[in-house]
């Protein structure tokens, strides 16, 4: 984190404990036998840099999407920069924490706020899919 502003070290140390947060719900779910299957959006992302408001700024973007899957089903584009999803920002955020924000259970809604690559803003609310089918990869840490 050292190359980052100290507001920006603060938001990815919140991501990372809002998916800290996310990772006990689940193992406690998991116990109980309650766990859904794990799904995806079938989607690459790789850490880059955006401007955003004049400075550049480290954002994950989607790299590449798996044909037919939830995120090229749903309008994800390659190039967008995920911003925030479920309405927690992801700027400044490692990549393993957002991808873990992707990830869910499957067949529950994921919101992405999005920067188009021709610098649109936008909004997509997306449905996870199962592994394997269209929402990830087992093995694959950069599907998410």
């Amino acid at each position: 984190y050292r190359d980052l502003s100290a507001a920006s070290q603060r938001q990815a140390l919140d991501l990372e404990e809002a998916v800290s947060a996310v990772k006990a719900v689940h193992s406690v779910l998991c116990r109980q036998g309650a766990a859904a299957p794990a799904g995806g959006l079938g989607v690459a992302m790789a850490a880059s840099e955006a401007v955003l408001g004049g400075k550049k700024t480290h954002v994950i973007k989607v790299r590449k999407l798996a044909p037919g899957g939830a995120g090229a089903v749903g309008g994800l584009v390659a190039g967008d920069a995920i911003l925030a999803i479920d309405g927690q920002s992801c700027l400044g955020a490692p990549l393993k924490a957002v991808q873990a924000l992707v990830k869910g259970p499957a067949d529950t809604p994921v919101t992405l706020e999005l920067l188009r690559p021709n610098g649109e803003r936008t909004s997509l609310t997306l449905l996870r899919a199962a592994a394997g089918a269209g929402g990830g990869s087992a093995g694959t840490a950069s599907i998410a």
